[in-house]
């Protein structure tokens, strides 16, 4: 994860007509860019992209958000999805998507108190997690600015928890 500097858009100051132009030219450059670090990734680890299964899972989208920051969110992540699939066409097994709550359950924190909240997932990952730098970061608070943790923390935690829900669905075996 690293941070793109892009300005923010003035949406009183932008046409609905550019926005859709400025929104479509992110979410492709970003699509692009986790694809690139998924091949980095695939070639350190398999070597070939050809010799590599890949899954993908994601969050699904809550259906009770309102606002055009879901309706952005929901273009990115079908820009995404469209190319990871162009991009890996046979070697990409299979794309699962999965409830939030889905995923909270498998964190054990699909609870009442616990549902719409941050960290308890934050807190579930400190206890269960496969032991990683990022773990321990998360752990001895080196991440936190000020009072809350740093921009993605809790979005790298919650996809950790996505891949564990996969894993556990889909039987799939895991090794760290």
């Amino acid at each position: 994860m690293f941070p793109r500097n892009l300005e923010s858009i003035d949406t009183k100051q932008t046409d609905s007509t550019q926005l859709v132009l400025i929104h479509t030219i992110r979410s492709t450059d970003l699509a692009n860019q986790i694809i690139a670090d998924i091949d980095t990734l695939i070639e350190k680890t398999v070597g070939s992209i050809d010799d590599a299964e890949l899954y993908v899972c994601s969050e699904g989208l809550s259906y009770g958000s309102k606002g055009d920051a879901s309706l952005n969110l929901a273009t990115y992540k079908g820009v995404l999805l469209s190319k990871i699939y162009e991009h890996y066409g046979d070697v990409l097994k299979r794309l699962y998507t999965y409830a939030a709550m889905t995923i909270k359950a498998t964190a054990g924190c699909a609870g009442k108190k616990d549902k719409n909240i941050k960290m308890p997932m934050i807190d579930a990952f400190c206890r269960m997690a496969y032991e990683t730098p990022f773990k321990q970061a998360v752990v001895n608070k080196q991440l936190i600015a000020k009072t809350n943790y740093i921009d993605g923390v809790d979005d790298l935690i919650d996809a950790y928890w996505t891949l564990m829900t996969m894993v556990k669905k889909e039987k799939m075996p895991f090794t760290l």
